[in-house]
């Protein structure tokens, strides 16, 4: 009697325990997903405020300054949350603005970042036209380059 009643509260507590830990495992990846996407939020919204210090920035120093700063707060909320294809175009937009600096360097990584953007979501259209007005742009400025040096010639 007293080794039914054992085996029996073993499979009892054996089955609490596996449901608990399957129920850990399931539950943990929206608890965590709410946890990193509030942090995600807080560092958009930081970034979103270094982006717009440096839009009324005088200096380009500083403006320049502002502007890393949001790259690397975007760059710790894509960290947080790769999944939203909204803080890749942020991040996109920030690197793009810094493009003015370093064309070579931070007009391919704004590409890259909104082409991020389009694999995490492929038709989300916010990226794709700065995908396509970053290209459009570089091809009439490469025109107008070409054009100027047939002209002189």
């Amino acid at each position: 009697m007293a080794r039914r009643v054992n085996s029996k509260f073993l499979i009892i507590l054996g089955v609490f325990v596996l449901g608990g830990v399957a129920s850990a495992f399931v539950l943990k990846g929206p608890i965590m997903n709410m946890v990193k996407g509030d942090r995600s939020k807080q560092q958009i919204a930081a970034a979103d405020k270094l982006v717009s210090e440096a839009d009324t920035a005088e200096l380009s120093t500083v403006k320049r300054e502002k502007l890393q700063e949001a790259v690397r707060s975007y760059q710790m909320a894509v960290a947080s949350d790769a999944r939203n294809p909204e803080v890749f175009v942020k991040l996109g937009d920030a690197l793009s603005k810094m493009a003015q600096f370093d064309v070579f360097v931070y007009l391919p990584a704004s590409r890259q970042s909104w082409e991020k953007a389009l694999e995490v979501q492929p038709e989300y259209v916010p990226a794709l036209r700065r995908l396509m007005d970053s290209y459009y742009g570089s091809n009439a400025s490469r025109a107008a380059c070409s054009a100027r040096t047939w002209r002189s010639s």
